[in-house]
């Protein structure tokens, strides 16, 4: 088999469910993804999709009130459910690496960003002390901080928004992972630092050879970014495709809802359509396909059990979840 054959990351049939007050609530339903070496995979999806719950059961990070209840997740052919902490911890940092949503709180008020990137070199590596703090400089000019010599010794607070999602960009990179997941990576940002960090990404990943997952709910940062799209819905994987292909012909109807109000030049806010009905609660019993309750292409075929991600006819690379396609 060749390394081409053989996925980073194949994420197969994953359901995951949390504890509640009400009882178990599944948030994900055997949800199938896969990432080659050196590719970029954006997944998409309004808030509450399951996007980041699906990159937290892939890292171990799941909340103690959370268990994956079905599947796995390989990375590198390697069981990651099947691992110990201690095995997981090592992986985490030196191999793949997350960019959190909101770096303000995954960053440690109290300590200094450089130290923070001491930190993460001090757990996967043997350097000493000097090399370790001449590593983090390194790291923060990498990431084009201005004066990365005096930033090191900076506090979280005393950087903008945009300088601290660089850091976290430090962070996540400093072990040169083979996988960086980055969850909405542009949250709280303006338009022109969003471009920055966005380029920032491209070219690191391009320059390491690293493989990343987008998780983001903007579909121009995905069609800028990436090779290939998944489009989740309450918990569910509805289509996956290569970009080119998905943004020229969308086959789940959700997709093409998404794109319709989604903004785009020359269309005015009045053109934009909304999604007809909200996310379902998931603590009722769901359909096999949860969008079938919004959609107006529904059949009765579509509350047939056994709804999966196939290939089209026409494109074995665009996969859907779908009884009554576009």
């Amino acid at each position: 088999m060749n390394e081409s054959d053989n996925p980073l990351l194949h994420i197969q049939d994953l359901s995951v469910a949390f504890t509640t007050r009400h009882g178990q609530v599944a948030v994900l339903e055997k949800v199938n993804m896969s990432l080659q070496r050196g590719e970029t995979l954006a997944v998409v999806g309004e808030s509450g999709s399951g996007k980041s719950v699906t990159a937290f059961a892939a890292l171990g990070l799941l909340d103690a009130a959370g268990r994956i209840t079905n599947g796995r997740v390989l990375f590198d052919g390697r069981d990651m459910m099947q691992l110990s902490q201690s095995e997981l911890r090592s992986l985490r940092g030196r191999e793949l690496a997350m960019i959190f949503q909101n770096p303000r709180t995954a960053l440690n008020p109290i300590r200094k960003v450089g130290h923070q990137i001491e930190d993460v070199l001090a757990a996967h590596g043997k350097q000493s002390a000097k090399e370790r703090k001449e590593a983090a400089i390194a790291q923060l000019e990498a990431v084009k901080i201005t004066d990365p010599a005096r930033r090191y010794d900076a506090y979280p607070y005393e950087l903008s928004g945009g300088m601290c999602q660089r850091v976290m960009i430090a962070l996540a990179l400093a072990c040169s992972p083979r996988l960086l997941i980055a969850d909405e990576p542009t949250t709280g940002l303006d338009v022109t630092t969003q471009v920055v960090i966005m380029d920032l990404i491209h070219e690191l990943a391009a320059a390491n050879g690293m493989a990343t997952l987008l998780i983001t709910h903007d579909l121009g940062l995905a069609a800028d970014y990436c090779s290939r799209v998944a489009v989740m819905h309450a918990g569910q994987v509805l289509e996956d495709a290569p970009v080119a292909n998905l943004f020229r012909a969308a086959r789940h109807p959700y997709t093409a809802r998404l794109m319709a109000a989604t903004p785009q030049p020359g269309i005015s806010l009045a053109q934009l359509a909304s999604i007809p009905g909200q996310l379902p609660d998931l603590r009722q019993p769901q359909p096999p396909c949860r969008f079938s309750t919004r959609c107006e292409r529904r059949q009765p075929r579509c509350d047939e059990p056994g709804l999966s991600l196939v290939a089209t006819p026409t494109d074995n690379q665009h996969l859907i979840a779908c009884r009554n396609p576009l």
